[in-house]
């Protein structure tokens, strides 16, 4: 196995703004409560103010998608102009009703409706979490105070407010004290202690985003590698069904806002280690494959894959890497960008390729036995009170990975906990050399600690009297 370190200068790029946003995913201060979109035939934006909007997302260019607010949105032409591509999430403010009901129509008829929306504003308040809002736009000066402007501002976000006819800038500053995690043991040092000293124990949601559910925790991670660096976070998730572990995978390199949790982009990645793997870390190489800076993100988009060089605000491909395939770990450090190839990774030995084949022609006899089994096994547990075997509909073709057993005390005629009789039932086939454990079957979001909010004392999390302190 020959590997090989290969030291490759970097090159600057320019920045074109094209990105693809699949959800809005903000925490409001109060509950949006949106209409329904209809069924609509799509209308051309507003000339004037699709030049207004491009005027302002020009003068406010560090801003390259995310969430944008637009107070005193009044009849919504400019709001929805303000979404220049599908990076960024519009949300308009006015505080008369018939503006809001004005605009919304107006945003309906293009279609935007979602991605675009409206609300009514009340009182001095912005309803919005902190450090959420990446532009904030309004053609005359808010009611609210521009110390309640910069409270909902994003680090390196934008206040973009028209005052006597003259439009004014204001960019909040991105604290020294926040860190970045460019690496995946946080920088070239590979030394896992980030110099951050604003982040803690979690206090708050600072938004929900998408998927609800990664597949699978018992095989390997969703997550394949996560990194930060100018205010987004990049990472590879496989986005198939969590239904079950073995329909096939769909992993996507992901660049979403870090602050107010927008997907900016999103690039497919053709081929990357199977998701049976039973550890659920997977390999050690591939977290090691995704590196990002402030302009660029660095990663192989394919288990075999060239190392690429990508636009961290679009995801366009700035530069690929010319004999990188096999890339273990990327490493970036004073502006040189450091390689581990090893030409043989995961190609495996011809002897065991050929015994796999192999195994494959006896597949569909092996999963019927093991469907015949389990047949016979529930036919004979259903005889047994208290004992149910799985469920499966009538349309599936299982193949099970466990064979999960139920247990009703209150059937069996028993008075005494579900966990103490299913405890017994296991120390009974253990004793009987069947190997059983404890399995979960409902997803987490699902389990009591989430739906009944039991925390560990004191309402902590839900509702800890200490926050703040």
């Amino acid at each position: 196995m020959s590997k090989r370190t290969r030291m490759l200068s970097l090159l600057g790029g320019a920045v074109v703004l094209v990105a693809a946003l699949s959800m809005p995913a903000t925490i409001l201060r109060g509950r949006s409560s949106l209409p329904d979109q209809g069924a609509t035939v799509a209308a051309p934006l507003d000339n004037q103010s699709r030049t207004l909007a491009s005027q302002i997302l020009a003068e406010t260019g560090g801003v390259q998608g995310g969430l944008v607010v637009h107070v005193g949105c009044g009849d919504g032409k400019l709001t929805a102009a303000l979404r220049a591509s599908d990076s960024y999430l519009v949300h308009g403010l006015d505080a008369r009703a018939e503006n809001v009901a004005t605009a919304r129509e107006h945003i309906r008829s293009l279609g935007l409706y979602g991605a675009v929306a409206v609300d009514q504003s009340r009182g001095n308040r912005l309803p919005y979490i902190d450090n959420l809002v990446n532009l904030l736009v309004a053609e005359r000066a808010p009611k609210v105070r521009m110390a309640e402007v910069l409270r909902v501002l994003a680090p390196n976000g934008v206040a973009y407010i028209k005052k006597g006819g003259k439009w004014t800038k204001t960019v909040k500053p991105r604290p020294a004290e926040i860190d970045e995690w460019t690496h995946y043991l946080h920088d070239a040092t590979n030394n896992a202690v980030a110099h951050d000293t604003v982040v803690g124990p979690p206090r708050h949601l600072q938004w929900i985003g998408s998927p609800r559910y990664s597949r699978h925790h018992d095989h390997m991670s969703a997550i394949s590698a996560m990194v930060s660096a100018g205010g987004r976070l990049f990472y590879i998730f496989d986005h198939a069904s969590p239904q079950a572990i073995q329909l096939p995978s769909k992993w996507l390199l992901v660049g979403r806002d870090a602050f107010s949790g927008t997907i900016l982009w999103k690039r497919p990645i053709d081929m990357w280690h199977t998701q049976m793997f039973r550890l659920k870390s997977g390999p050690a190489q591939l977290p090691r494959r995704l590196v990002a800076t402030g302009e660029r993100v660095y990663a192989t988009l394919g288990l075999e894959a060239p190392v690429s060089a990508l636009d961290a605000a679009t995801g366009e491909t700035v530069r690929t890497y010319q004999q990188t395939e096999g890339t273990e770990e990327i490493i970036l450090a004073d502006g040189v960008l450091l390689l581990l190839v090893n030409d043989s990774l995961y190609r495996q030995h011809e002897f065991i390729n050929a015994f796999t084949l192999s195994q494959l022609e006896h597949l569909d006899y092996n999963n019927a036995k093991r469907q015949e089994f389990a047949d016979y096994l529930t036919a004979e547990l259903e005889q047994m009170p208290g004992i149910s075997g799985p469920y499966c509909p009538e349309y599936a073709e299982p193949v099970h990975f466990r064979y999960v057993v139920g247990f009703d005390p209150g059937e069996a005629g028993l008075d005494v906990t579900p966990r103490r009789f299913r405890v017994a039932m296991e120390k009974a086939l253990q004793a009987e050399g069947v190997p059983t454990g404890q399995w979960q079957r409902m997803p987490v979001p699902g389990q009591d600690v989430f739906q009944e909010k039991k925390g560990y004392g004191k309402g902590c999390p839900w509702t800890c009297p200490f926050y703040g302190r």
